[in-house]
């Protein structure tokens, strides 16, 4: 799966309030679990991979990944990106986060060059700038047509 075909403008919420890390990804879990990408129990998973591993999935300045074992209820290869109204911290030195980008796979191998991709994208220069700039969803996607 390409990362175009993985994040349309269904798979992204903007301006997303919440007041902690938790809420954070747990709004991106009902996002999946409406997307049928996951289960709610996925996002159960979401939150107890990072309570027990701690703040891990916090990649880069202002962006977390998190995810779950697929056998926690994930139903197919699927990403959400969330663009919070106000950052929350995860206990990282790249807190604050502005962006969670939760992914699911199916398995322990059909996500890797969806997730390459996602790394590739999120590492040329000037991408994370004109990430926090975006104002819409379309500007999003705009930039990963851009850039990919």
């Amino acid at each position: 799966m390409k990362l175009l075909d993985a994040l349309k403008v269904d798979n992204i919420l903007l301006d997303v309030e919440t007041e902690d890390w938790q809420g954070a990804v747990r709004k991106a879990g009902e996002l999946m679990v409406k997307l049928e990408i996951a289960l709610p129990s996925y996002t159960e998973g979401m939150v107890e991979v990072m309570k027990t591993l701690g703040p891990y999935a916090v990649l880069a300045p202002g962006i977390a990944m998190p995810h779950a074992k697929p056998d926690r209820g994930s139903l197919k290869v699927g990403l959400v990106l969330l663009k919070l109204k106000t950052p929350v911290n995860f206990g990282s030195p790249n807190d604050p986060v502005n962006f969670i980008i939760a992914f699911a796979a199916i398995d322990n191998k059909s996500h890797v060059e969806l997730i390459k991709e996602l790394a590739l994208f999120l590492s040329q220069k000037g991408v994370l700038e004109e990430l926090h700039k975006s104002g819409s969803k379309e500007e999003i996607i705009a930039l990963l047509e851009k850039y990919s």
